[in-house]
C-alpha cells in the first residue's frame, strides 16, 4: 500500500533533497551530470531546474517532466522519449518539446523504452534483488565521476538507494509478491 501511494503522490522535494546531498557531497571532483532513467529522468530534470551544482541533465523517459515542464533549467539539458512509449502519451512529449525546447534537447525515438547500453558493455552491472546482490544497481542512483580530460577513468562515487529505510538500507513499500489482502 505504501508504494502505491507513493508512484501516485511522490514526495518530490525529499527527492530533491537527496539529490541536492549527493550533489554537495561530490562538489570538488569537478563538473557533475546527472542522469535518470524512468523516474529518474523526471529527477534528472527537476534537479537540473531546482537545484545548483549541475553541469548538465539527461533525463530517459521521464513521465512526470510534463508537470513541470514550465520550469526553467539552470543547465544544458537532454530529454530521451520513445514514441511507442505505453506509459507517455505523445501528447505530454509535445507539451514538453512546447514549453522546453528552446532550452533543451529533446530527443523522440520511433519506440517505446529501451535500453542505452548492450548487455555486452554492463558486464559486471546486476538487477538483482539487492537480497541476493548487495552491489546490484536495481533501486539505486549511481552517482559517477567522469574525469572530462580521461572519460575512461569514470567510476562510481556514491550509491544511495531509493526506497531504502533510512535506518536499515533495507528496500522498503515494494511488492513482494502474494495475496495484496482485500479490496
Amino acid at each position: 500500500e505504501k508504494s502505491r501511494t507513493f508512484v501516485a503522490k511522490p514526495d518530490w522535494d525529499a527527492m530533491m533533497r537527496d539529490t541536492d546531498a549527493a550533489i554537495k557531497d561530490i562538489k570538488g571532483v569537478g563538473p557533475i551530470g546527472i542522469i535518470g532513467f524512468c523516474m529518474g529522468g523526471t529527477i534528472a530534470f527537476l534537479a537540473a531546474t531546482r537545484l545548483s551544482g549541475l553541469s548538465a541533465a539527461v533525463g530517459y523517459y521521464g513521465g512526470r517532466i510534463v508537470a513541470f515542464a514550465d520550469e526553467k533549467p539552470k543547465c544544458p539539458v537532454q530529454l530521451h522519449f520513445g514514441e511507442k512509449d505505453a506509459s507517455i502519451p505523445m501528447t505530454d512529449v509535445e507539451t514538453v518539446k512546447q514549453k522546453r525546447g528552446g532550452d533543451c534537447e529533446i530527443y523522440v525515438y520511433g519506440s517505446g523504452t529501451g535500453n542505452v547500453r548492450s548487455g555486452e558493455e554492463l558486464e559486471g552491472c546486476s538487477s538483482l534483488e539487492p537480497e541476493k546482490d548487495g552491489n546490484t544497481a536495481l533501486f539505486s542512483i549511481d552517482v559517477i565521476q567522469v574525469p572530462v580530460k580521461a572519460p575512461e577513468k569514470a567510476r562510481i562515487v556514491n550509491r544511495p538507494r531509493i526506497f531504502a529505510d533510512d535506518a536499515t538500507g533495507a528496500i522498503g513499500g515494494l511488492w513482494k509478491g502474494g495475496d495484496h489482502g482485500p479490496g
